[in-house]
């Protein structure tokens, strides 16, 4: 190859040339191995596929200089990016070869590369960290890498045999083995490491999540090992719940459950049902589950608490049960509740469908609500017979042959646990919307936050719980969202203790309780270190922490008590703390609660911490 010279400066629209097929740039979907200067080709890739990124792992060691986005004249969207050589483990440069790239929204799944300069002057070395300084370092493509993170749950030396096994079926060439295969075992070990250490709970979570417990009565179960589960529930929910099991005055209850909720690091299945008592019959969370797995174990776990907690579920001839079609969900649910209806979502099974349809290049709006529309009337027929009579006139008259396949296999094999015809038989009704709208909307409001620690979500679900438990209990009383069933409302009106009217409370407004308590990434702690007693911890409260202590002054909960100079303060749960803030004119602050750091009741009580939480309002 030629040597180049390296412009300093470079037209964006003649780069954008090369991607056009006169250019005659090759189009390659494997990364070239040590490509010489004035070497230059287009890297493709499938879209969803995890290999965007191999263009990077050529051979050479590269250390990235800068990455710029400009818009091109039509207003496309580009992405350049610069390499030089590292020519040592300092990260020491030498600009005299470099590699350029350019991706653009006008060319998805396509990166141009470059390579310029004089190739001689890239120097190959060993890793930093290796005691070898004769064994040359080669970075392993991305890819690859990507895939050991999927295969944390195995064991690193399972893995790592199973990946030279891949490569020997694969006839991977010996001069590409440095890249597209695992280095060694160490490798794998690390990544699978790292990718577990993601999943862990953190010592301040696991800290503030069992005080939580003991405080709130919120929090029932916290598992560590083999898996990481959180339990959540409230007491009255539960008997909320129980009293509406077989009542003859009431229609079947109807349970939901699915994991749809992804907060990060962790997901959130909650399980949910249909309060039967109200006309509206909203769905109400039930109980919470926090876990790091989607595996069969953790919903067995929860459903044998559910079980536990609520035994008349398993005899009862009114309860049914709808999920998705998770398998892990399904073998759970029906392991422990054998005798128990089980339903399938038809809203997932839809999005299911839905999916298909783009894969069969169905995407327009028109085309995809017919789809829709079609679905939801066969749902809606009185009987098997008129269901199969309609569909056999949308298989010849009217579907995508391929779609009528997909359909035919994946979806008609479950109909009889979506259909009304059956469904009507349980007192249920096919409602065409979700049917937990309001919840999905609520979590969907903290999935936007994009990271929160399990202790902050744990103590937002309380605050939801005790949200829709407002709800129910204004309806009881005749009041906003919820309206009792005619013959509960003349019972309710002859009972002479209704109960006090709780205050309304909008959804922006819970909203407004959970997020004015996350913390800044800048706040720093007022407590002065010269003061702290050595039988306290004190760190930065977390979000959790702060939470419960806008709590305590919203609801009043704190009273100063001069002649014993503390502070008394109740908690959630009603029990009474004892909380100095000095001793001897010297700051000690101290609570009787079991924790051992700064807790909710002390910060509740720091005047500089209190005028702050309150200020928020």
């Amino acid at each position: 190859m030629v040597k180049t010279k390296i412009p300093s400066k470079e037209c964006l629209e003649d780069l954008l040339e090369l991607f056009e097929p006169e250019s005659k740039l090759q189009i390659l979907t494997e990364v070239p191995l040590l490509p010489e200067a004035g070497f230059s080709y287009i890297f493709e890739w499938k879209p969803g596929c995890r290999n965007d990124k191999d263009w990077r792992s050529d051979g050479y060691r590269w250390v990235q200089g800068a990455t710029k986005t400009v818009m091109s004249k039509n207003g496309a969207k580009c992405t350049k990016f610069y390499f030089k050589t590292q020519v040592d483990n300092r990260c020491v440069t030498d600009d005299t070869f470099q590699k350029r790239a350019i991706s653009c929204s006008m060319y998805p799944n396509r990166v141009l590369v470059r390579y310029l300069g004089d190739e001689t002057s890239a120097i190959m070395f060993a890793h930093g960290n290796s005691k070898n300084p004769n064994k040359l370092f080669t970075r392993t493509k991305d890819s690859e890498l990507q895939k050991l993170k999927m295969e944390k749950d195995k064991y690193p030396v399972k893995v790592y045999s199973e990946k030279l096994v891949e490569a020997l079926v694969n006839d991977v060439k010996d001069e590409r083995q440095k890249v597209d295969v695992v280095r060694n075992l160490k490798q794998v070990e690390n990544a699978i490491t790292r990718e577990r250490v993601k999943s862990r709970l953190g010592d301040d979570e696991i800290y503030h999540l069992i005080e939580l417990k003991q405080e709130t009565d919120f929090i029932h179960d916290i598992v560590l090992s083999p898996f990481q589960i959180v339990t959540c529930f409230s007491k009255e929910t539960l008997a909320n719940f129980q009293n509406l099991i077989d009542r003859d005055n009431l229609p079947s209850i109807c349970l939901s459950y699915d994991t749809t909720f992804e907060m990060g690091d962790f997901y959130v299945s909650i399980l949910t049902y249909r309060h039967t008592e109200f006309e509206e019959t909203p769905v109400i969370p039930l109980m919470f589950l926090i876990h790091m797995e989607r595996i069969e174990y953790v919903h067995s776990f929860f459903f044998s608490r559910v079980a536990e907690l609520i035994p008349e579920i398993a005899y009862s001839k009114k309860i049914v049960m709808v999920t998705d079609d998770e398998k892990a969900i399904t073998n759970a649910v029906t392991k422990t509740w054998p005798d128990i209806p089980l339903f399938r979502c038809w809203i997932h099974a839809w999005r299911n469908m839905k999916l298909q349809l783009r894969k069969f290049n169905i995407r327009d709006k028109v085309g995809v609500t017919s789809y829709k529309t079609d679905f939801i009337s066969l749902l809606l027929q009185k009987s098997e017979k008129s269901y199969k009579s309609v569909l056999a006139r949308f298989y010849l008259n009217k579907w995508d042959k391929k779609f009528s396949t997909y359909y035919d296999k994946n979806i008609d094999t479950d109909i009889n646990k979506m259909g009304s015809w059956i469904l009507l038989k349980f007192g249920i009704k096919l409602l065409t919307n979700n049917q937990s709208e309001s919840l999905n909307a609520t979590m969907k409001r903290l999935l936007n936050w994009k990271r929160l620690s399990i202790d902050h979500m744990a103590n937002s679900l309380r605050m939801i719980d005790a949200f829709f438990l407002m709800k129910i209990r204004r309806g009881k009383l005749g009041c906003r969202d919820y309206t009792l069933l005619p013959q509960l409302q003349e019972e309710s009106a002859g009972r002479a203790n209704v109960g006090e009217l709780p205050e309304f409370q909008s959804s922006d407004d819970l909203f407004k309780k959970i997020k004015s308590s996350r913390s800044s990434k800048h706040e720093e702690d007022t407590v002065n270190s010269s003061e702290k007693p050595k039988s306290v911890i004190y760190h930065t409260p977390g979000d959790s922490v702060r939470q419960r202590a806008m709590e305590i002054i919203r609801e009043n909960r704190i009273q100063l008590v001069p002649s014993l100079k503390h502070w008394s303060v109740v908690g959630s749960c009603g029990d009474i703390y004892v909380v100095t803030l000095f001793k001897s004119g010297l700051r000690n602050m101290t609570c009787t609660c079991v924790a051992s750091a700064l807790c909710s009741h002390i910060l509740a009580a720091i005047p500089e911490r209190a005028n702050g939480i309150a200020g928020v309002d």
